[in-house]
């Protein structure tokens, strides 16, 4: 039987459902219908067959995981079984468990399992709670260690330019009570220091848009920028449409068909199916149909470039933009501010950004989908957007008596 090899490894792709895959001597690697990689170590004790998790991969390199199965190997050679082992240490651990170990139940447990921005929760964990907390038995954290924490996130974004943004505050503390709920629901703490502590308020609404010149400034601009070309093209298409631009990052070619992109329920903000008519210069721009995401990431392929690429390439090049305080959501402003100069009705433009009509009789009872009135506000927008980008005046209509 031929060993696995590192290039073998990353290109094995996920199927229908999980499989298995050796390297021999008990070494496995477990590859989910999501793509994930998990090492194991297969090994009969006293009968039975075990399974014992050495790790993920590319976390845990072929050579690294070599290593560890050579070590349980051994364990096992003197009468110890390495999954009974490991199974009892970590019940010991979730009696009185630390921060990281909560951190890895919750995530295991809950967010992964109910949350779209389960890696939201899992990067604000990892960036500002672990190095902190993590070695922490996540009883002893009180209130006054959320506090400081939230102060210590005001002070970096007063340092990066930012003294009233409060975003990253009121993400942080919505995980931490979140992760503190679940943690009293399985009787892990008594508490959850987030009690009695006042939630960061939420940050002032942006009215940055691009007027005309700088629209012009940002289409060129974008060509000139040391970014991928998958990010370039978000970027434009979320200008072209004016759809949220995690939404845009994120397409799939399965939800286009023809002129239409049809946003799925689970992609949207508001949990609503939402059709988008893509113009013929949005087709110019994301080419002929293919198969898998739009804009694919660079480094994983078979998952799409998020939100968060296209705000750190609008941030990293402002500079070659020659634009100030720009960022992605602003393209959406920047279209609701032009379709109203274009004298598209207000709620026209609310159904081309898939906002909910609050009133009483279009929550209940309109059922029709504009998709008519949609399509010729897009359209009037890309034929405005075309003449920005080619230094044409926007045309005057006389109204005659």
């Amino acid at each position: 039987m031929s060993r696995l090899t590192a290039k073998h490894i990353e290109n094995l792709k996920p199927g229908g459902k999980e499989y298995l895959q050796s390297d021999g001597d008990g070494l496995f690697i477990r590859v989910s219908p999501k793509g994930k990689k998990t090492w194991l170590y297969i090994y009969p004790f006293d009968g039975k067959r075990y399974w014992y998790k050495l790790g993920h991969f590319p976390d845990k390199s072929l050579s690294k995981a070599r290593g560890l199965r050579n070590e349980a190997s051994t364990k096992v050679k003197k009468g110890i079984n390495v999954a009974e082992e490991e199974k009892r240490r970590r019940e010991e651990r979730l009696k009185s468990p630390t921060v990281n170990d909560l951190i890895q139940l919750y995530m295991e447990k809950w967010a992964r399992k109910r949350k779209r921005t389960w890696e939201e929760d899992q990067r604000n964990l990892k960036k500002d709670i672990l190095p902190r907390w993590g070695n922490r038995k996540a009883k002893d954290i009180r209130k006054a260690d959320v506090i400081a924490l939230l102060e210590d996130i005001e002070k970096r974004q007063e340092n990066r330019g930012k003294p009233n943004s409060t975003t990253a505050q009121r993400h942080v503390f919505a995980v931490i009570r979140k992760m503190f709920n679940f943690a009293m629901e399985r009787d892990l703490v008594d508490l959850n220091p987030c009690s009695g502590v006042k939630a960061p308020p939420p940050p002032q609404p942006r009215k940055r848009h691009l007027n005309e010149a700088e629209i012009r400034q940002f289409w060129e601009g974008l060509d000139e920028c040391p970014i991928s070309d998958e990010v370039r093209k978000a970027l434009k298409l979320t200008l072209i449409t004016g759809q949220r631009p995690g939404e845009v990052a994120g397409i799939n070619w399965n939800e286009i068909d023809g002129h239409w992109w049809t946003l799925p329920g689970e992609r949207s903000k508001n949990k609503r199916p939402h059709r988008i008519y893509l113009t013929d210069l949005a087709l110019s721009l994301i080419g002929e149909p293919a198969d898998g995401f739009l804009f694919s990431s660079p480094k994983k392929p078979d998952q799409p470039i998020n939100g968060t690429a296209l705000s750190k390439a609008v941030r990293r090049n402002l500079s070659n933009l020659g634009l100030e305080d720009l960022r992605p959501h602003d393209l959406r402003g920047t279209v609701t501010t032009q379709m109203s100069k274009l004298g598209i009705e207000k709620y026209i433009r609310e159904r081309v950004q898939n906002h909910i009509d609050q009133s009483v009789s279009a929550k209940h009872y309109d059922a029709y989908d504009y998709d008519s009135e949609k399509r010729q506000a897009l359209e009037k927008w890309s034929r405005r957007l075309l003449g920005i980008i080619e230094g044409k005046a926007e045309e005057k209509v006389v109204k005659f008596k």
